[in-house]
């Protein structure tokens, strides 16, 4: 693999750990009894989503 193929792997491991961190914490405001909608809660993942990956 070459390095640019690394550092795209490593990227897109740490995008999907993002993502799942940012998961886990609108559950634990859900069981937190935090008032959140669903659509809310849509548009976190929203803006998260379609945020590009910061550069290095």
């Amino acid at each position: 693999m070459n390095p640019s193929n690394a550092h795209n792997s490593e990227n897109i491991k740490a995008a999907a750990w993002a993502r799942l961190e940012i998961e886990n914490a609108i559950k634990l405001l859900k069981a937190n009894h935090a008032y959140l909608t669903e659509g809310q809660i849509k548009e976190i993942k929203r803006v998260i989503y379609s945020s590009p990956m910061p550069e290095e």
